[in-house]
């Protein structure tokens, strides 16, 4: 394929560390008990590099 994917890295963030406190500062309601997930993976092609994190939400009640 010409695009790679390289290996999944997962974390749990929790309250204390940057990106947890990043997400509050952005507007997100998080308590200090919760937990939100978080995975990242590097892609190549033709040579570059596209290093690509993703935060999840925690569980929220979306039911209208």
């Amino acid at each position: 394929p010409a695009i790679q994917r390289g290996p999944l890295e997962v974390a749990s963030l929790r309250s204390g560390q940057s990106l947890f406190e990043q997400a509050k500062r952005y507007g997100l309601e998080l308590d200090d008990k919760a937990t939100m997930w978080a995975r990242r993976s590097c892609f190549s092609f033709a040579g570059n590099s596209l290093l690509v994190c993703e935060m999840f939400l925690p569980n929220q009640d979306w039911s209208i």
